[in-house]
């Protein structure tokens, strides 16, 4: 069975660790691209064709809504 290929999305760097500690050691879960904003987000996914995001709502830039939107519009299907 496939590992669920998962992006973290946080500007916090304790909470994208704790989310790494959370979830890694599920070995049926796979991080597999790392963002600290939602930029970074839209090429991580572009890059790494993940199952699953995990998204801030408060991001710099563009925001985790304005992140979401442009996930919707590329990617309708990634939850």
């Amino acid at each position: 069975m496939a590992n669920i290929r998962i992006v973290i999305v946080d500007d916090s760097a304790v909470v994208r660790r704790i989310l790494r500690e959370v979830l890694a050691p599920d070995p049926t879960m796979e991080i597999v691209g790392i963002a600290g904003d939602g930029e970074t987000a839209l090429s991580r996914i572009e890059q790494t064709t993940p199952d699953a995001v995990t998204l801030d709502v408060e991001l710099p830039g563009k925001s985790g809504l304005e992140t979401l939107r442009d996930i919707r519009k590329r990617w309708r299907k990634l939850p």
